[in-house]
């Protein structure tokens, strides 16, 4: 693909008469070729003017807030915008779904993508658990990638004429401005409570990144908002856009179980093999998404019925006792699955759970009570403490425990403990990791996975 220069530099406002033909965009000085346009962003390891005068030795364009051929205040909105004016805006030409929250991003982009797929749609998913379309699967490091990974993805989407792309959009990545040139046409938002204080400095700068995705509306998308939150029913009265709610005035719970709901949200009758009243109202805003583009109301019903467990959300590894693995990893997405199972428990309900390093401190305590209130046994471990001691972080959580809890700095020892004192009618949430597959401690990646963690248990036995 092949762009000319003065084409490309329109979308930021900048006019030039420069004709040049620009096969490459980027930010890289060590990708540059004759024909690159270079972006002067910031990286560690490398010094901006020291890249930009390289790349000017070069015979390279440079665009930069400071010494470069074009200047513009804002360099890493402007790679964006160019990244996506390259490949021609793919957005323009497809159906994207944004889903934002602190909680539940991952489990209503998967619900939809699992849905369109059921329905025959092509569709690709780009979240926390990979790059998924058909058999093709790529790792994330971030829920939401990267400016390039994006531009590169949207554009495969439209070659290969995918008619949706479901997407999560983080609160760091809206901050980041990693979406910067793409257009959605429908946003939903599932909650906002508090994550990643260490990164945003206060709740206000949290809530504000998670606002801007509102501003990446296509001129009549469509905003899909949990109104049952405080915080979006604020933003709801704000937003000048077509919004469509999902609250407690128009869900019906009529029965929930271990295996299962059965609901009404407005003229649907649902029942699904997902549980938590979190989920329903998660499968609540992707049935809006499916409603407002046009499916029948069968084809809704029918789909609801055949969704696969989310990896690593509510996943249930096992049976009798019950052993179930969720990345709940904040102060209200504990509460959700631990009230969920408190009502339904014959026995006594286990929660193994600890809290990352370097990361929001003010959360442990409050998961430490709220483990403590909801829980017959807590026992704290370690989660990905990665500079930090465990043993601080542990003690940060007992801050706001009762006494009742146990201490295992060992995550695979803690998960093993609970297993062997467990009884067939009790239930244990392994809590905070999901499916990853890693325990970043000490600065060093180690291989660990709750899962194999349990299996290993069980078959040893």
């Amino acid at each position: 693909m092949v762009k000319k220069l003065n084409e490309l530099l329109k979308v930021l406002g900048i006019y030039s008469d420069d004709c040049k033909e620009i096969d490459n965009i980027t930010y890289r000085i060590e990708c540059v070729n004759k024909n690159s346009l270079f972006v002067g962003l910031k990286r560690e390891g490398y010094v901006v003017s020291e890249d930009i005068q390289k790349a000017k030795s070069f015979g390279v364009s440079t665009l930069a807030n400071v010494d470069a051929d074009y200047v513009y205040h804002d360099c890493v909105f402007a790679y964006g915008m160019l990244l996506e004016a390259f490949h021609e805006f793919p957005s323009d030409s497809l159906c994207v779904i944004g889903v934002t929250g602190t909680n539940g991003k991952t489990t209503v982009s998967s619900y939809i993508y699992q849905m369109l797929r059921q329905l025959d749609k092509k569709v690709l998913l780009i979240g926390t658990n990979g790059i998924y379309y058909e058999d093709i699967w790529e790792e994330t490091v971030n829920t939401t990638p990267s400016q390039e990974v994006l531009a590169k993805w949207l554009l495969f989407a439209k070659e290969q004429e995918i008619e949706y792309v479901v997407m999560e959009v983080s609160s760091i990545g809206l901050h980041q401005k990693r979406v910067v040139g793409i257009q959605f046409d429908y946003v939903i938002v599932t909650n906002v409570t508090s994550d990643h204080l260490d990164y945003h400095g206060s709740l206000l700068e949290y809530q504000l990144s998670k606002y801007q995705i509102f501003k990446y509306l296509k001129k009549y998308g469509i905003a899909i908002v949990n109104t049952d939150d405080e915080v979006i029913r604020l933003w709801k009265s704000q937003l000048a856009v077509e919004c469509i709610e999902y609250n407690e005035h128009v869900i019906e719970i009529l029965q929930m179980h271990a295996r299962g709901s059965l609901f009404v949200y407005r003229e649907f009758l649902i029942q699904t093999n997902q549980v938590a009243k979190c989920n329903i109202y998660n499968l609540c805003a992707c049935i809006s998404v499916l409603k407002h583009l046009q499916f029948s109301h069968k084809q809704i019903t029918t789909v609801c019925k055949q969704l696969d467990v989310v990896v690593g959300r509510f996943q249930v590894v096992h049976e009798n006792p019950l052993v179930v693995i969720d990345y709940a990893h904040t102060e209200d997405a504990l509460y959700q699955i631990l009230m969920f199972y408190r009502k339904i428990k014959k026995g006594s309900l286990f929660v193994v759970f600890g809290c990352g390093g370097n990361r929001d401190v003010s959360k442990r305590a409050k998961m430490g009570k709220v483990a403590c209130e909801l829980a017959d046994v807590v026992i704290l471990t370690e989660d990905n403490s990665r500079t930090e001691s465990v043993e601080n972080i542990i003690l940060d959580i007992v801050m706001g425990c009762n006494g009742k809890e146990i201490v295992i700095h060992s995550r695979e020892e803690a998960i093993k403990y609970a297993l062997s004192i467990m009884h067939n009618n009790d239930i244990i949430i392994i809590a905070g990791k999901g499916n990853e597959r890693f325990l970043f401690k000490d600065g060093l990646y180690q291989p660990v996975n709750d899962l194999d963690i349990v299996n290993g248990f069980y078959i040893g036995r």
